[in-house]
């Protein structure tokens, strides 16, 4: 049922190369005979530009995109090592980077490029709630015992940019999760040194992640005398909608009474596309030596492309948090298949 579900967010996957035609193609008045010669040269100029990003380049940078989006979203639920029957507000940040490269010339991050490496960040705004406050909810939750476990609604969407290279970003998280104790923590005192058991988390996630930034675009090609060439700049995007399953499974050390570190694994289910934006227009000029020849205007369609994230995928995570009375300021670092690292920062209050 549930990955029925999860089949409804999904997106057929799907690349095709960019898209180039060049449009309102006319001879300058008194140069009508070299029509045929720069009508070829044009069609010749469409698929040059058309090749600039090839479906295989396309394709990785989308699903490296979509796979950082799901890596970035993992930890916005909390640290999954939250205190038992507290009430918390957590604020965190995200990011992840594929630590594969694309090596092809035209992902390289300058002109007629994608960046090199699927990037993604995401904000996070946490509410967690012990079970035993809401009495709403039956005693138990299939396998879960309200009164021992806590149950987590994130929500946040901000707006950055553009900033350098005319960057944007558009985010938006939202989610519904718990935590409960698979095995309950030891009874040491927390400021010399106990373990803190071995806490189960999962839930269901939502990601959107719309990043766009600003690079050129030129090409040209050359015969019968003439010289073509077309310039524009582009602002090229990506945009991913991931759902998720994360499942994980946490324990740690708190000593001291300050200092708490953790570590634990994670299984997670991840729908949804990441898709392809950006369409540019911007003349073509034609020249027989030094004299305007031949007009008209290139058209380059980016949008279209999309890839799904990888299904199935799995975590490590490795984190610490320093306890300040009330107030906990946590960094956790993940890695996770395919190749991809995630490093989330925030701050929590628990009362």
């Amino acid at each position: 049922m549930l990955l029925q579900i999860l089949s409804l967010f999904a997106a057929p996957t799907s690349v095709d190369a960019a898209t180039f035609v060049i449009v309102d193609r006319a001879p300058v008045p008194g140069f009508e005979a070299q029509e045929p010669a720069a009508s070829a040269l044009a069609d010749a100029l469409e698929v040059l530009v058309g090749a600039l990003i090839p479906p295989t380049t396309s394709a990785r940078f989308l699903a490296q995109t979509g796979n950082a989006t799901t890596a970035s979203s993992k930890a916005l639920f909390g640290d999954a090592q939250s205190e038992p029957q507290k009430f918390s507000v957590q604020l965190s940040a995200s990011g992840a980077v594929s630590a594969e490269t694309l090596d092809q010339a035209n992902a390289s991050g300058g002109s007629n490029s994608v960046p090199r490496r699927g990037i993604a960040a995401l904000p996070g705004l946490s509410l967690t709630m012990p079970g035993r406050s809401l009495s709403f909810l039956p005693p138990k939750i299939g396998f879960l015992d309200r009164d021992q476990s806590l149950f987590t609604l994130n929500f946040m969407t901000l707006s950055i940019g553009p900033v350098a290279r005319n960057v944007s970003l558009g985010m938006t998280t939202f989610g519904v999760g718990f935590q409960t104790d698979f095995k309950p923590a030891s009874d040491g005192k927390p400021y010399l040194f106990r373990w803190t058991g071995v806490q189960l988390s999962s839930g269901l996630q939502y990601s959107h992640l719309s990043a766009t930034f600003s690079t050129p675009f030129s090409q040209s090609t050359s015969g019968s005398g003439l010289n073509m060439s077309w310039e524009a700049q582009a602002n090229v995007g990506a945009k991913s909608d991931i759902v998720s399953v994360p499942t994980t499974l946490t324990t740690g050390i708190r000593f001291l009474y300050l200092f708490h570190l953790y570590t634990g694994f994670g299984l997670d289910l991840n729908v949804g596309s990441t898709r392809m934006s950006g369409v540019t227009s911007g003349p073509i000029t034609t020249l027989s030596g030094s004299t305007p020849v031949y007009t008209g205007t290139g058209v380059l369609d980016l949008a279209g492309d999309s890839k799904a994230p990888t299904f199935l995928t799995t975590r490590f995570i490795l984190g610490s948090m320093l306890h300040l009375g009330p107030v906990k300021l946590f960094g956790q670092v993940a890695a996770s298949n395919p190749k991809v690292g995630a490093m989330t920062l925030g701050l929590k209050v628990a009362i």
